[in-house]
């Protein structure tokens, strides 16, 4: 369980801040959004996108990779994936909270 522990720090808190300001970023640009705005955007949901994320993405990972036999976990992580995306998409689009 200790690599696993490992394994799923280093991600949170390397990868996951990278990938959802990289979402957060493309789609914003993408849609014709200014630099002004994108960084708005950043400022206003990273941090909030980024605690939920561990909520939901650090246990998971723990069970996945601790617990979860090795030919199911694509499928589980997939499973999850799909909630994960679709909840960055209405985070991503929701209206500003300032």
């Amino acid at each position: 369980l200790g690599v696993t522990m490992k394994r799923a720090v280093v991600d949170q808190m390397f990868g996951a801040p990278f990938f959802i300001m990289s979402i957060f970023a493309l789609t914003s640009f993408w849609e014709g959004q200014s630099v002004q705005q994108v960084q708005e955007k950043l400022q206003d949901r990273l941090i909030s996108t980024f605690i939920v994320g561990v909520w939901v993405w650090f246990p998971f990972q723990v069970l996945n990779q601790g617990m979860i036999p090795l030919q199911y976990r694509v499928v589980a992580q997939n499973v999850v994936n799909f909630f994960w995306d679709a909840f960055l998409s209405i985070t991503n689009h929701a209206p500003s909270n300032k």
